[in-house]
């Protein structure tokens, strides 16, 4: 599937597709191929929302100044966007929580393709961490209810939770860990981040090894 293609062709068929093509005043445009480190700001909400979100545009500026680093934005779609999407084969990653139950679930996998992303703490990312324990009986209780695959995220820091999640869950999804590496070392930090995903990813490997 080619994306531009795709999104050439449902683009008309929705309202306001500016939401959806970029070009924004003060909007940065850099060589995907040419950064080493990509970030995608994803905004819970709409267009409209998240345009607005003061600290969504400190982070992108912030990201952007750095060299060797691009940060593009994301946002919910709207209705018929949502539908244009599912009626194109595009994925639209749902987001479980340590509050969705039985009654719940089912509304949650509906419609949701590509991955299920749990999100493991109640409340803001940051520091706080979820027991392993309750990560592998909210991936079991995801699983009875879907056939897709579960990604854990939120909380995760070091590769051995990274491991140890991924034992149980079939990806693992790190972001403060890395907002804060770029904060430290600014424009010098690509090497840092692809030194810390490496060793993630190696965690992930002998976790698939012992299997």
């Amino acid at each position: 599937m080619n994306i531009n293609e795709t999104l050439d062709r449902i683009l008309p068929t929705v309202a306001r597709p500016a939401r959806y093509t970029g070009g924004e005043w003060n909007s940065v445009v850099k060589e995907w191929g040419a950064c080493e480190v990509r970030w995608a700001l994803a905004f819970p909400d709409t267009y409209e929302i998240g345009m607005s979100n003061l600290g969504l545009a400190i982070l992108y500026d912030i990201l952007n100044r750095q060299e060797g680093v691009l940060a593009e934005r994301v946002y919910a779609p709207w209705v018929d966007m949502e539908q244009a999407m599912r009626a194109a084969g595009l994925h639209l990653i749902r987001l479980a929580t340590p509050t969705t139950d039985a009654k719940r679930l089912p509304q949650v996998v509906d419609g949701a393709s590509g991955f299920l992303y749990y999100v493991s703490v109640a409340g803001i990312t940051g520091k706080q961490q979820a027991a392993l324990d309750s990560i592998d009986a909210a991936v079991r209780h995801l699983k009875s209810g879907t056939d897709l695959p579960i990604a854990v995220g939120f909380g995760v820091r070091t590769p051995e939770q990274a491991g140890a999640i991924g034992r149980v869950a079939d990806g693992v999804v790190v972001g403060s860990a890395i907002v804060e590496i770029v904060g430290t070392h600014g424009s010098h930090a690509a090497p840092f981040v692809e030194e810390y995903v490496a060793s993630l990813r190696a965690a992930l490997e002998a976790r698939e090894t012992a299997r």
